[in-house]
């Protein structure tokens, strides 16, 4: 990750996450940032990822941030 601008927005790699907003932004020259049309699954995924660069994330772990309230898994990976 190049920084963190906040807990909210995560900066890497020519990109810009808003997790409060739920917008990925590529960034652009002279410009604020272009969105990014991904569903709300995909950048919940993608926050819990991009927050824990470099470490191993369970099964659990992306279950509870992608889909709140299924339950525990029973199958590991």
């Amino acid at each position: 990750m190049d920084g963190l601008g906040s807990a909210d927005i995560l900066l890497f790699e020519g990109f810009r996450l808003d997790r409060r907003g739920g917008m990925l932004y590529r960034s652009a020259q002279g410009a604020v940032g272009v969105p990014v049309e991904l569903g709300p699954r995909t950048i919940a995924l993608l926050a819990l990822l991009a927050g824990r660069q470099g470490a191993v994330v369970s099964k659990d772990a992306i279950m509870k941030a992608v889909w709140p309230g299924r339950g525990r898994s029973k199958t590991p990976i």
